[in-house]
């Protein structure tokens, strides 16, 4: 969801983060901030998420543990957003067979993007979106906002 600023896109990423969470179906939620870039920033994306996805469901909270202390500390310390895509929130995403109907409804929200640094900043998170989007299981659902920057548009549209 791509929009100016102050044309409601947090707003609407938060009002469906609620709505999923009082469903049920909220899997994550990571909203970046200029004003809190310490704390909220793309070397702790993944590994949030995943610690979200684990903390909402017991089988996903010992499965990432299990990884965890499977890792290297050098892999469990890793800020690189590849890293910990592939390390940790895939194959928590995957769990379940693909062809399991039953599998509970996930959405993920990440909100302000462009907030997340400055393009060369943002290339490595860009990228690792571009790529999940691509390996979702079909039971999950991200929804990502930003405002309309060239580099944001041109991961989405390549």
């Amino acid at each position: 969801l791509c929009g100016v600023a102050g044309s409601g896109k947090s707003s609407i990423a938060l009002s469906v983060a609620l709505e999923a969470h009082h469903s049920g179906v909220l899997g994550a939620y990571y909203c970046f901030n200029t004003a809190h870039q310490a704390e909220l920033n793309p070397s702790n994306l993944f590994t949030t998420i995943a610690c979200q996805l684990a903390a909402r469901d017991k089988a996903t909270e010992k499965h990432l543990i299990t990884m965890t202390q499977a890792c290297d500390i050098l892999i469990q310390k890793s800020t690189n957003p590849s890293v910990q895509l592939h390390t940790f929130l895939l194959p928590l995403l995957t769990l379940n067979p693909a062809s399991d109907s039953a599998q509970p409804h996930k959405i993920i929200v990440i909100d302000a993007v462009d907030e997340s640094g400055n393009i060369s900043e943002r290339k490595a998170i860009l990228k690792c979106l571009a790529e999940l989007g691509s390996q979702l299981p079909h039971n999950v659902r991200i929804l990502v906002t930003s405002r309309f920057e060239v580099d944001v548009q041109n991961a989405v549209h390549p």
